[in-house]
């Protein structure tokens, strides 16, 4: 049965609440396996985009997923280890404050 990794975000403190800067908040994701006699690879990248949307009949800041690459991200069995980089932007290219976490499956 093959290997996956889930990646989650989260963001520390408050969450845009304005359309104008929810449209322009992105999170970016890169996730690296360690694999023997070659080190951290860069494996996997991808980007969540903020979009104003209405949910449960209020507005709101809704994180969409775009990836920047093809298919979702299967771990090859000889990664022994991975971890994931998150960074956080908004408009005029303000720092969020983020976290990421790996769930390996």
């Amino acid at each position: 049965m093959p290997n996956y990794w889930i990646v989650g975000t989260e963001t520390l403190g408050d969450i845009p609440d304005t359309m104008w800067m929810c449209n322009s908040t992105r999170y970016y994701v890169g996730t690296y396996g360690l694999a023997p006699f070659y080190g951290w690879m860069n494996y996997y990248n991808y980007t969540l985009r903020g979009q104003w949307r209405l949910q449960n009949g209020f507005w709101g800041c809704e994180l969409m997923f775009e990836p920047d690459s093809e298919g979702p991200p299967l771990a090859p069995s000889y990664f022994t280890r991975v971890r994931a980089a998150v960074k956080g932007t908004t408009f005029g290219g303000a720092k969020l404050r983020v976290r990421g976490g790996v769930l390996w499956n």
